[in-house]
């Protein structure tokens, strides 16, 4: 995986996500405090996403053995989401699951991806669409 870190967006991308988890908030990049006060926010610490206006239905799989998201961050972001938008929040069907596993588990096609999938053949269920 590291060697398809081949460019700046990449980096920033992992820079972010460890930003992310450092802070124990879901925010925008930090670009440093002069940065982000000039240039892009306006102030010192980047704006939060606002979760609530996401308006495409979320589900949020974890595992237990997740090192790296815990049963309280599930819930702290399940709580900061729509009620509208918020389908559901599954567990995997193993005790060993971990955060790595959803990319190289043997099994994660059974646990994961097939009921994934199940769920997503249902968002066209009674929603239009418009040209």
């Amino acid at each position: 995986m590291l060697s398809k870190i081949n460019n700046i967006r990449t980096l920033r991308s992992w820079f972010h996500f460890g930003q992310n988890g450092r802070s124990c908030s879901f925010r925008y990049y930090d670009r440093g405090t002069v940065e982000n006060l000039r240039r892009r926010y306006g102030q010192a610490e980047p704006p939060s996403y606002n979760l609530t206006a996401i308006t495409a239905p979320v589900y949020i799989f974890w595992g237990e053995q997740d090192a790296l998201i815990t049963p309280p961050d599930i819930q702290r972001l399940a709580s900061k989401l729509s009620p509208a938008t918020l389908r559901g929040v599954y567990r995997v069907n193993d005790d060993t699951f971990n955060h790595y596993d959803f990319v190289v588990a043997r099994d994660a096609n059974v646990l994961v991806y097939k009921p994934l999938i199940e769920l997503i053949k249902g968002f066209g269920d009674g929603v239009s669409t418009s040209k």
